[in-house]
């Protein structure tokens, strides 16, 4: 993993820290062999103003040209929470101080939509800042619409514009686990990442989880996601929460990369303690 920085406002003004983002995807593919890096495999991503860059790169060819480079160079991008409209940043620095007023001019991602994107994969919070969440589905409907097919976007509950990237390094959490799916494979299907996000949704509200659920790479190999989940006492009973879960309804008849089948299951090895549990957990009548 390259972690890359680049000038900052108000030093620096737009586009600036568009050539910085650009050169450092260029420096990456170009010391690929050096690194050990496989330049085919290379993805830019970016939480915030870092989602806004990863957009514009990924997206308007101008900046990679300079580098004798295209943004097909780009395996897939992952913005996470990116501003899509004309960044407040480069607003300001045009005399636009009020946030409310919305401009999407050659400086907004949404402005360089076509089918011939990379492979992208859009993160964004349940409670992100003020239009983050719409403003990233809106340019996945225009992406959709143009007729670009891989394109997949996941919301990420109970977090805010911060904790979806801080949360990142936390094991086991949903945007981090989407992530490693798409790394995987970016060309997977759209309903499976958005079956996965109900998977964390619906666990989510189960108290005192232990486990969430555990994607087994949803479209690989047409494996299925898979959840394992310790049981948990609802008024003094073990429940099993597979039963609370009615399944979506399954992939397309046509689909080469979803099983069709129940996305949850609870592991053989953990229905069988399931008993012993229960009578480890009775209650014992006073003497």
């Amino acid at each position: 993993m390259v972690a890359a920085n680049y000038r900052l406002s108000p030093k620096a003004t737009y586009p600036a820290y568009l050539d910085d983002s650009a050169a450092a995807v260029a420096w990456v593919v170009a010391h690929a062999a050096e690194q050990h890096f496989d330049p085919s495999r290379i993805f830019v991503s970016g939480h915030s103003a870092g989602g806004y860059l990863a957009y514009m790169i990924g997206l308007d060819d101008r900046w990679l040209k300079p580098y004798g480079l295209k943004p097909s160079a780009i395996a897939g991008l992952i913005p996470i929470s990116g501003q899509t409209m004309t960044h407040y940043t480069v607003r300001e620095e045009r005399g636009i101080t009020d946030h409310n007023v919305i401009s999407a001019d050659e400086a907004a991602p949404i402005n360089h939509l076509h089918k011939d994107t990379p492979p992208m994969l859009i993160l964004y919070a349940d409670r992100d800042m003020a239009a983050r969440r719409e403003e990233n589905r809106y340019l996945a409907a225009v992406l959709r619409a143009t007729g670009d097919t891989h394109v997949q976007e996941l919301q990420i509950n109970d977090r805010t514009h911060g904790s979806i990237a801080g949360d990142i390094a936390h094991p086991g959490d949903p945007a981090a686990e989407a992530i490693l799916h798409f790394i995987a494979d970016p060309s997977s299907r759209d309903d499976c990442v958005e079956e996965l996000g109900r998977a964390y949704a619906f666990f989510s509200t189960i108290p005192h989880r232990t486990n969430g659920p555990s994607p087994l790479m949803c479209g690989v190999n047409r494996r299925r996601i898979s959840a394992v989940s310790a049981a948990h006492r609802s008024r003094g009973k073990i429940v099993n929460p597979a039963n609370r879960y009615s399944a979506p309804a399954p992939c397309p008849s046509d689909s080469t990369t979803c099983s069709g089948r129940r996305p949850f299951r609870i592991r053989e090895r953990h229905r069988r303690s399931l008993p012993r549990q229960r009578h480890r957990n009775r209650r014992v009548p006073p003497a």
